[in-house]
């Protein structure tokens, strides 16, 4: 019966070794073809992947939300149009400030940084035995009560030593230099006493392990240790069963050799995962780069688009509800305004939405310079219908579309401020191009410097949009009083525009 059950657990082991082997062959199989798969993705082509997928859902949510809020105050206006209702205007106003402080908020997540992930934790290895080392010492001692069936050793001191012998799982990781001496001293020092050393199911578990461990991590204190072992056996045997020599070697050796199999797997895993770690990182980090661009570059079009159309809608509102009483033909003109400032800004969400992403700026405009100063020119007469007295001189104008873009915004920007913090001040719009510099200046006589009703981000995303392209941007207070707006854009190409009149 002892010698079936030897063979059972002896044929049992040897299978569980090939078993974990086998397992971890196929777990870096899997992390060398993750791996494989990871380095023959480009980060470039899986970030614009992620990038447009980012970019649908922020259109959708950011001007989905601005389109409604500006038909809200649009069909409020045109009601409030016939009789110049108070309540409507003042409806309209209050929607205005609503849709500020929401174009605020959603600026602001557009422009914040991801939350960076918290930084991993070196591997702890804890300072009492797991379970890993509770378990073979359990089924050691465990099984030397079987043992104790099977072997006529009445003696005591046997029996303490084979239990000592069985706590050697508890102390081979934490304690190598210990468990050494005791899987090479307890059987040395029994055979140089003439104690009998119990050789049952208990030593073949403490072998296994102690010899799956010397494999696997290439211990260099329980390797010796498993040797003399090994030769206090082969010495016992030896002189009593000789014809079990070979059983006797392949106990302790086939564990170290399944441990060394496993140790090979383990490290092509570990290097395999590792590697694929660093492909996932550097995907990671150009989509990180990517989607923070592109959500900065949403956040620039859509501040520039809705910032400018409600902050006239806004005013136009509040010169009909001031002329409502007075003059109600310039109060319904105001509204008319506000009516036309609306359906342009609709237009130019929904042109805003269609060509996201392709990648490109949005303007009203094609890509010549007569393009632009068109633009400029209807900007300039809209804002002087909110009060602004404006001068407008253009001169030499780029062609570049990526320039004209950056042009017409920063106009844009600088009179938006200039009609909410600086109403009824003189502005003046220079737009020129000198030894291959586009230089655009708007200045203002008074109030410019106040920004405290606006987003906050008009500013500095017109300098992001500059320096972008290679250019210089400068925004503040003047000593002699108002505001100016000034940027430098390289440009390449320019056509010679005639002087528009102010």
């Amino acid at each position: 019966v002892g010698t079936t059950l030897f063979s059972a657990v002896f044929i049992g082991g040897v299978w569980c070794f090939g078993w974990i082997v086998r397992r971890r062959a196929e777990s870096a199989e899997r992390a060398g073809a993750e791996a494989a798969r990871l380095a023959a993705e480009d980060p470039a082509v899986v970030a614009h992947q992620v990038v447009t997928a980012e970019r649908e859902r922020l259109a959708a949510e950011t001007i989905g939300l601005i389109r409604e809020a500006v038909l809200d105050m649009q069909a409020t206006a045109r009601e409030a149009s016939p009789d110049l209702d108070p309540a409507r205007l003042a409806a309209v106003q209050a929607r205005g400030s609503e849709v500020v402080a929401d174009l605020r908020r959603l600026l602001g997540l557009l422009r914040s940084d991801p939350a960076p992930e918290p930084p991993s934790q070196p591997a702890h290895t804890p300072s009492w035995p797991g379970p890993r080392d509770w378990v073979p010492t359990a089924a050691a001692l465990a099984l030397l009560l079987l043992d104790r069936l099977y072997t006529d050793e009445p003696a005591l001191l046997p029996w303490v030593v084979a239990g000592g012998f069985a706590l050697v799982p508890l102390l081979q990781r934490r304690l190598p230099f210990v468990a050494a001496l005791a899987v090479g001293g307890l059987p040395l020092l029994a055979l140089l006493l003439g104690v009998p050393f119990i050789a049952g199911f208990s030593l073949l578990v403490v072998v296994a392990t102690v010899g799956w461990h010397v494999g696997a991590t290439l211990d260099r204190f329980l390797g010796p240790g498993l040797g003399v072992l090994l030769a206090a056996r082969l010495w016992v045997v030896a002189t009593s069963e000789p014809e079990n020599i070979p059983i006797e070697i392949a106990v302790v050796v086939l564990p170290v050799v399944a441990g060394l199999a496993w140790h090979d797997r383990d490290r092509a895993f570990r290097r395999a995962r590792e590697q694929a770690g660093e492909l996932l990182g550097v995907r990671e980090t150009a989509i990180a780069e990517a989607v923070t661009a592109e959500r900065l570059r949403i956040a620039r079009e859509l501040h520039d688009v809705s910032s400018h159309a409600v902050g006239v809608m806004v005013l136009q509102a509040g010169a009909a509800a001031a002329q409502r009483s007075a003059d109600p033909d310039r109060a319904r003109a105001a509204l008319g305004a506000l009516d036309t400032a609306a359906s342009q800004a609709v237009a130019e969400l929904d042109a805003l939405a269609r060509t996201l992403s392709s990648g490109r700026d949005v303007g009203p405009w094609v890509g010549s310079a007569e393009d632009l100063a068109a633009a400029l020119t209807g900007l300039v007469d809209r804002m002087r219908g909110a009060g602004l007295a404006i001068e407008l001189e253009l001169q030499s104008l780029p062609a570049d579309e990526r320039v004209a873009a950056a042009v017409y915004r920063t106009v844009q920007e600088a009179l938006t401020n200039a009609a909410r913090h600086a109403p009824g001040a003189t502005v003046r719009v220079e737009v020129s191009r000198r030894g291959g510099v586009v230089e655009v200046e708007v200045v203002d006589s008074g109030g410019g410097a106040d920004t405290s009703g606006g987003s906050g981000f008009g500013l500095d995303g017109l300098a992001e949009r500059v320096r972008a392209l290679g250019g210089d941007f400068g925004a503040g207070p003047r000593p002699e009083g108002g505001f100016a707006v000034r940027a430098r854009i390289p440009d390449i190409t320019s056509t010679r525009v005639s002087e528009v009149p102010s």
